[in-house]
């Protein structure tokens, strides 16, 4: 089962909400290297329209992707957390009270980016196939 266009999800939230919100989705689906399916989770960019929030899930990119028949998923919003970007690989989610440990996580990944990346592992970041 495949849909075509944009779901748009919106959310009316309990008075009082505010700060720095994202929609999230978690959804069951198959994760590159794994053999079965597990529950993923993503963050999503949000505005607010006539005091609901409103996101959109776009349609899968590959069909070959796509559930068979039934889709499950659970969507909501998550309020004072912060999208952190390292330095040009990583983008973390995380709250926004915990700001500097999620930057030096950036900073580690990003030097075992670097690593990784050197000749001596030999390592090949090229999208694989199951």
């Amino acid at each position: 089962m495949n849909f075509k266009k944009d779901l748009t999800i919106k959310i009316k939230p309990e008075a009082g909400v505010s700060g720095n919100i994202f929609g999230v989705l978690i959804e069951r689906s198959h994760v590159t290297g794994e053999i079965g399916a597990r529950n993923t989770i993503r963050f999503l960019d949000v505005s607010l329209q006539n005091e609901s929030y409103e996101f959109s899930i776009p349609p899968f990119d590959d069909v070959a992707n796509a559930p068979m028949d039934t889709i499950h998923f659970f969507v909501g919003l998550i309020k004072n957390f912060e999208r952190f970007d390292s330095k040009g690989h990583f983008a973390i989610y995380g709250p926004a009270e915990y700001a500097s440990q999620v930057i030096n996580l950036g900073n580690y990944l990003e030097e075992a980016y670097v690593k990784f990346k050197s000749p001596e592992f030999g390592f090949d970041y090229s999208r694989r196939t199951k």
